[in-house]
């Protein structure tokens, strides 16, 4: 039975509504940062609120995105991950 209902919660994770890449910024403007955590890398920039984003890695609350034209760490609350079409 507890076998059952692992194969059961597994299948529903896969088929989330969320994607686990795509993302939109939430925030006026969400900083980048070169590393995780803002006292451990360099500002590189920012990304304005409406910016669609792919996400590509995620670390201790921050997390890596990439735009056209920018990557780099932001906290994990400046964006929300889009539902699958």
């Amino acid at each position: 039975m507890i076998f059952v209902l692992c194969l059961a919660l597994a299948a529903a994770q896969y088929s989330s509504t969320y994607s686990s890449d795509q993302a939109l910024v939430v925030t006026k403007n969400a900083e980048l940062y070169t590393f995780p955590g803002v006292h451990n890398g360099k500002k590189t920039g920012l990304l304005s609120g409406g910016t669609p984003v792919k996400v590509l890695d995620e670390q201790s609350g921050y997390v890596l995105v990439s735009s056209r034209d920018q990557e780099g760490w932001t906290p994990g609350k400046n964006i929300r991950k889009l539902l699958n079409r």
